[in-house]
């Protein structure tokens, strides 16, 4: 009896280990700017798009987005111009054991080959390279632009700050160009815990998931509109509707909003297919509403009015129903123009329960279809959004409910088996 027993805890135990393992992809720690010493072709902001953009969120995270290169010098870049230096913030000490790195391009010599490595800590400063810890390793990277290339260090380094140095590019080995140095993307592997999530009703700030056809200008990424860029306060997960509603954003620049390219006269009266994102709550959540500021590019003063989010379709999944394909009844929310400042918060009500939600931004305030006083001679051409939030209350997560509820049929089992002994 005894034996039979242990094996059942043994069995139980194999149970509960099983519904606590996830199976998941890699994990990366963000990154907060990059500096780099050249002029650019393509922009340095290209190198930290991250998972979901620069590179597929999943295994095997192949390369998905833009590349950096800088400017051209014949015959090749090295003949006399100094070594390209890229320098990475990832905004504060993190435990780094590899970098991961994505080649250029496969049709030309322009990608980096060979670079080498330096850190420093907060205290030391983005001046303090080599102050703290002197590790200075090299490595080799492949020309294929597509495969995640990950070079372990061997050792832990606590660093907030990484410097880059391109030592070379494939110039004068088989293929043509070398005028230029490019990269596809630099990500450090490693895990940041999430914020516990609010215990009652509260905003939550979004994961970008993944993006389609979201056609960037520039460094007008769609990651801008979960980073509070441009947000005065910031508004993050856990804050109150209220604190969310009197928020604003920008009107400004670009740079803190996520934006098209141009397609005269009208974004949606050409090919372009719809931008769709998917963002991720981290745990199903009942919402209630979301929060929305739309994008402006002319400091408030009226012109390109046309570019803003004029409708986007939502719909919802259950962490169960993943975040792959959506099926579900659409919500469509419409938002109104913002002509002159501020850009104050826009919110919608919901009612949904979800992890996962997809947006498609369906139009924009091109010739000012709903009479608002849009001057329908400008903007159009674009298509633009500056921040998204979501509020509701998270639902207890299913892993916990169900090993607790294991843990106590496997209890009252043994108890049940252990008073059958004594009848």
């Amino acid at each position: 009896m005894k034996v039979k027993s242990i094996s059942f805890l043994v069995v139980v135990a194999n149970a509960l280990l099983g519904l606590a393992a996830t199976a998941n992809a890699a994990t990366f720690f963000p990154i907060s700017s990059v500096e780099t010493t050249t002029v650019n072709f393509f922009s340095k902001e290209n190198l930290i798009q991250g998972p979901g953009v620069g590179f597929d969120a999943a295994e095997p995270h192949n390369a998905t987005g833009a590349t950096w290169v800088t400017d051209g010098f014949s015959p090749t870049y090295y003949d006399a111009r100094p070594a390209p230096v890229i320098t990475l913030d990832l905004g504060q000490d993190r435990p780094l054991t590899e970098i991961s790195t994505w080649g250029y391009a496969a049709t030309n010599a322009n990608g980096v080959r060979d670079f080498s490595l330096r850190f420093a800590t907060d205290a030391d400063g983005v001046g303090g390279f080599g102050t703290s810890i002197g590790a200075n390793p090299s490595y080799t990277m492949l020309i294929d632009p597509v495969p995640r290339q990950s070079f372990p260090f061997g050792d832990t380094f606590n660093a907030r700050y990484v410097e880059l140095t391109a030592i070379n590019n494939y110039a004068g080995l088989g293929q043509p160009g070398g005028d230029r140095v490019g990269m596809g993307e630099i990500a450090f592997e490693g895990s940041v815990p999430p914020p516990p999530p609010p215990t009652g009703p509260g905003i939550i700030r979004p994961i970008l998931l993944s993006s389609a056809n979201d056609n960037s200008f520039n460094v007008a990424v769609p990651t801008k509109m979960v980073d509070n860029s441009g947000m005065t306060p910031a508004v993050n997960t856990g804050d109150s509707l209220a604190s969310a509603l009197s928020a604003t954003h920008v009107f400004g620049g670009f740079a803190e909003s996520w934006v098209t390219n141009d397609v005269a006269p009208d974004y949606y009266g050409g090919p372009n297919g719809t931008p769709t994102f998917v963002f991720d709550l981290e745990v199903d959540t009942v919402l209630d509403a979301m929060v929305l500021w739309t994008y402006q590019n002319d400091g408030g003063g009226g012109g390109r009015v046309g570019n803003q989010v004029r409708s986007v379709e939502l719909q919802f999944n259950t962490e169960a129903e993943g975040s792959g394909t959506f099926s579900g009844p659409v919500s469509t929310i419409f938002a109104a123009p913002k002509l002159t400042g501020p850009n104050d918060a826009q919110g919608f009500g919901l009612e949904a329960t979800a992890r996962y939600v997809s947006m498609r931004v369906t139009d924009n305030h091109f010739g000012d279809p709903d009479g608002f006083g849009v001057d329908p001679l400008v903007g159009g051409d674009r298509v633009g959004i500056g921040e998204v939030r979501f509020h509701g209350t998270a639902v207890p997560e299913p892993g916990t409910t169900t090993l607790a509820a294991v843990g106590f049929a496997a209890f009252a089992l043994i108890g049940l088996r252990r008073r059958k002994r004594r009848v």
